[in-house]
C-alpha cells in the first residue's frame, strides 16, 4: 500500500510540475518544491472542505487536481490581470468622437 501512495503522488505531481529548460539545478528544485507544495494545499482542501464527516471516517467526493489547478491559474490570471484576449472589430469609444 505504501508503494501505490508513492506512484499515485509521482503521477500527480507530472500534472503539476513547472515544465522548463532551465539547466540550473536549485532552479528545478524550488519547481518541484511549488508542485509538492500545491499538491499538499489541494488534499488539504479535499479533506477540510470537501469531504463530509461521518461515521468511521470522512466521504471523500469527487474533485479532480486538474481541476484544481485550473482554478488557480484562473484565480492568479485575475489577480495579475491578465488579458487572455484583446478585444478588436469594436466601434471606438466617445472619447474619439466630437
Amino acid at each position: 500500500s505504501k508503494r501505490f501512495g508513492i506512484e499515485a503522488t509521482y503521477r500527480l505531481s507530472e500534472s503539476s510540475l513547472i515544465s522548463t529548460t532551465v539547466t540550473d539545478q536549485t532552479r528545478r528544485l524550488l519547481f518541484v518544491v511549488i508542485s509538492l507544495l500545491v499538491q499538499n494545499v489541494w488534499r488539504y482542501l479535499h479533506w477540510e472542505y470537501v469531504a463530509t464527516p461521518r461515521r468511521g471516517g470522512r466521504r471523500l467526493w469527487w474533485w479532480p487536481f486538474e481541476e484544481f489547478i485550473r482554478m488557480v491559474t484562473r484565480a492568479a490570471w485575475n489577480a495579475l490581470s491578465v488579458r487572455r484576449e484583446i478585444p478588436t472589430n469594436k466601434p471606438p469609444d466617445d472619447r474619439f468622437t466630437r
